[in-house]
């Protein structure tokens, strides 16, 4: 089954631990060793992004600040297990734009794709641009379309005032089943899951907040603005259809014609805000105390 996702993700601040219990300490807390730069116009020291990653040692152990200037990037960005602590910031807020046009491999297809511990994104853009705008025979066989590989799969991460924007509805607006998340917890013990705070889910089409991907699936959206492009049933259970008392979806004060949950689906978790505490909090992806250790940056 082929499904057409198109988001745009603008990340204002990001915070990436795959898994919060085995994050590395980086050495030198809130310093960065050195600034690497990149701009396509010239007078960096790359004018392609993954130039820049690949230049970083393996198994690197400082933090690295990549200062990548406000122009759009056509490039597959991937950051490999080996190559932690690394800081990516964007020039200015939404003109900071990486754009890669791929699709089907779920594992493979995505505009950037991170596998290492301790890193930190901030004011960028990605954008996958398959199929954007439509071809004709994309109206037979769709295919997904991945923007960041982190929004799926078994990641313990934190996604703070990110804007979602949906674009199904502007290409194909006979299509409505994309989805934002597909997390893949798979044991009651695994700490993993997605949480959002302060985010905005705009855009036009129609978008579930996520479907499971693992049985014991969890997401969390809280204080975030949904708009009318979130289904009114909210979650979809995938393959785990008469199994979702275990998966944990919830939402807590969020806002928006799209937070109505008068239509959500009966087995989305009602949370305490005692339960919502332990994930809503930044120690849920920093158990080791790294993120204050992050260089030039602030968290509340």
């Amino acid at each position: 089954m082929n499904h057409f996702q198109s988001f745009l993700l603008l990340l204002t601040v990001l915070l990436v631990s795959s898994n919060a219990s085995r994050a590395l300490d980086c050495t030198n807390p809130n310093k960065v060793a050195y600034n690497i730069t990149v701009s396509l116009s010239g007078g960096g020291n790359f004018t392609k992004i993954q130039s820049a990653i690949d230049s970083i040692p393996p198994n690197n152990k400082q933090w690295i600040r990549i200062q990548i200037s406000p122009e759009t990037y056509q490039e597959k960005i991937t950051i490999p297990e080996n190559k932690s602590c690394i800081f990516l910031e964007g020039g200015v807020s939404g003109k900071t734009i990486i754009e890669w046009e791929d699709h089907a491999n779920t594992g493979s297809s995505a505009t950037f794709t991170s596998s290492a511990e301790n890193i930190v994104a901030k004011d960028i853009t990605f954008k996958n641009t398959y199929n954007i705008p439509p071809r004709p025979e994309s109206t037979v066989d769709l295919k997904q379309a991945v923007q960041w590989i982190s929004f799926f799969g078994d990641g313990q991460s934190i996604y703070e005032n990110c804007v979602i924007n949906l674009t199904l509805g502007q290409y194909l607006p006979e299509k409505d089943d994309g989805y934002i998340t597909a997390q893949k917890r798979n044991s009651s013990d695994d700490p993993s899951g997605f949480v959002f705070k302060y985010c905005v889910i705009t855009g036009s089409g129609k978008t579930y907040l996520g479907r499971a991907y693992g049985g014991y699936s969890r997401v969390i959206f809280l204080k975030s603005l949904l708009s009318d492009v979130v289904k009114p049933e909210g979650w979809n259970a995938w393959s785990y259809v008469n199994h979702e008392e275990n998966i944990e979806y919830a939402e807590a004060d969020c806002s928006g014609s799209g937070a109505d949950a008068r239509n959500r689906v009966a087995w989305e978790k009602k949370l305490s805000a005692a339960q919502l505490s332990q994930f809503v909090n930044l120690a849920y992806v920093d158990r080791e105390g790294w993120i204050s250790k992050l260089p030039f940056l602030s968290f509340s």
